[in-house]
């Protein structure tokens, strides 16, 4: 009984102890901020793996707190990528990319951010949408997504 006892006031305090030290957050109902804007880099090989004719272009995202926000465009020789982030709209917070061809759709991935998440960067370099590729004939695409720098 006597041990019980110390090892709850022993816990108690542990827990006490870190709560107050510096650099420790404690937990919150509250989502967390999203981020003003996100930046996809995208890259672009008219011949896949190979390095000549290679187009790079960081696309930034601004985040859009209704239903329908406009995309953010990129085209390379007839590749088109389209993103668009949605912040506090009803249908929740979510990033859409859309990569078509003409009049082909090649990829539709939607990235749905669950509340108390800020788009955290689950797969380091590559942001919260890991490195992507996407092929079109010979030619291919690569991309990643993140919050954009402040």
């Amino acid at each position: 009984m006597q041990v019980a006892r110390r090892t709850r006031k022993l816990v108690a305090a542990g827990v006490l102890g870190l709560l107050a030290a510096p650099g420790v957050v404690a937990c919150s109902d509250e989502p967390e901020e999203l981020p003003a804007a996100l930046t996809c880099t995208l890259f672009y090989r008219p011949e896949a793996g190979s390095a000549a004719g290679e187009e790079h272009v960081d696309l930034t995202v601004p985040r859009a707190d209704h239903l329908t926000p406009a995309p953010e465009r990129a085209t390379f020789e007839g590749l088109v990528v389209e993103v668009t982030y949605t912040g506090e709209a009803p249908e929740g917070r979510n990033v859409r990319v859309v990569v078509s061809s003409g009049d082909a759709l090649l990829l539709t991935s939607l990235y749905q951010v669950e509340p108390g998440s800020a788009l955290d960067g689950q797969f380091g370099a590559h942001g919260f949408t890991g490195l992507q590729y996407v092929r079109d004939g010979d030619a291919e695409l690569q991309f990643t997504c993140a919050p954009a720098e402040s």
